[in-house]
């Protein structure tokens, strides 16, 4: 079992074995699902990719597609990962979007 406690700018994880302090760089890893290339990576970020799969359903389904964007899994849950892909997505539709990010998932 992980503790975590926060301490100043940095995160301490106590954990069975020793403790690890991580730093405000923490926050960098969700920028690469967005920019790919701060990692070397060519590749779309997660907006351009979310684009592309609506741009492949049916024109009749977008809108709905648009106003339903679901965020699921381990990966999705950096902090502020949905306002910023909402940000993004708002930018490449020109238009209002719902990202779904249950505190669950």
């Amino acid at each position: 079992v992980v503790e975590e406690g926060e301490v100043g700018d940095s995160i301490e994880l106590a954990a069975p074995g020793g403790t690890m302090v991580l730093g405000p760089d923490r926050n960098l890893a969700a920028a690469g699902l967005l920019q790919p290339g701060i990692y070397g990576k060519d590749c779309p970020g997660l907006h351009h990719l979310a684009q592309q799969s609506v741009q492949r359903a049916d024109p009749e389904l977008m809108p709905e597609l648009v106003r339903s964007v679901v965020l699921a899994g381990g990966g999705t849950m950096f902090r502020g990962l949905d306002t910023r892909l909402k940000k993004e997505l708002e930018h490449l539709w020109s238009q209002q979007v719902n990202v779904i990010a249950a505190p669950e998932r």
